[in-house]
């Protein structure tokens, strides 16, 4: 991955989204998580986008 590059990562809102959440925030400067408007109400799908790496190598 280029050290300005982007990662989209499908989720879901359960056991383990926050230890993912964690690790994400360590490695990339921005992290955003997003639901999309097309996805249920009920279900547990979530976007997580990370973007710039913290300490490329």
């Amino acid at each position: 991955m280029k050290p300005t590059g982007s990662v989209l990562v499908k989720c879901f809102n359960g056991t383990g989204y926050n230890e993912l959440v964690h690790k994400f925030r360590a490695e990339f400067k921005t992290v955003m998580s997003k639901k999309p408007k097309a996805s249920r109400d009920k279900s547990s799908e979530i976007f997580l986008l990370g973007k710039v790496l913290k300490n490329p190598q």
